[in-house]
């Protein structure tokens, strides 16, 4: 199961031209499910899958917003969460989370690089990180042969089972096409 609420680790790797469609491995290097960006969508939806193909849950960026958002919403398109692009990103990088009541439900904080981000709960308690593996191409060979990014998602041990594992996926996804797409 994908979105099993004990599964620690996940690593997202965009496929080759892939535009956003990849693989979800576990830590073991074994894949767990499947992105796939639908290339005719209005939003740029991008949908997470099990392996055998069963859609079970699907990011939808927002066309007309002040910021850049995005929506993470369940297999029946039910909103689970809204991510949203701070006005201050450009010098601290900084995403949020909104829950279908508007109400501040997780915040994601980057270093000035932009590869390494934590993700807090409302009270400021740390729930995951989120980091870029292949940050070094990103330095040396920025805009040549750049086709494909790679992420690690670590949940804590205290946040397991307490966090919906699609929400930390969506905001590793909001992070990639916000700041490296």
């Amino acid at each position: 199961m994908l979105f099993d609420p004990n599964r620690q680790f996940y690593v997202l790797i965009e496929k080759f031209w892939g535009f956003g469609s990849g693989d979800i491995l576990d830590e073991k290097g074994e894949k767990v499910g499947i992105m796939h960006r639908v290339v005719i969508s209005l939003g740029g939806k991008i949908e997470l899958k099990e392996l055998d193909g069963t859609t079970v849950a699907e990011i939808h960026k927002k066309i007309v917003a002040i910021r850049q958002t995005y929506d993470i919403k369940d297999e029946q398109e039910n909103l689970l969460g809204r991510i949203k692009k701070s006005i201050t990103a450009i010098v601290h990088p900084k995403l949020w989370l909104e829950g279908p009541n508007e109400e501040k439900l997780y915040e994601a904080k980057g270093k000035p690089m932009r590869w390494d981000f934590v993700i807090l709960d409302a009270k400021g308690k740390q729930v995951a990180i989120v980091s870029k593996l292949d940050k070094w191409r990103d330095v040396f060979l920025k805009g040549v042969f750049n086709f494909k990014d790679k992420y690690a998602l670590r949940i804590e041990n205290d946040a397991l089972g307490k966090v919906d594992p699609r929400i930390l996926v969506g905001f590793v996804l909001s992070i990639d096409n916000i700041f490296h797409d």
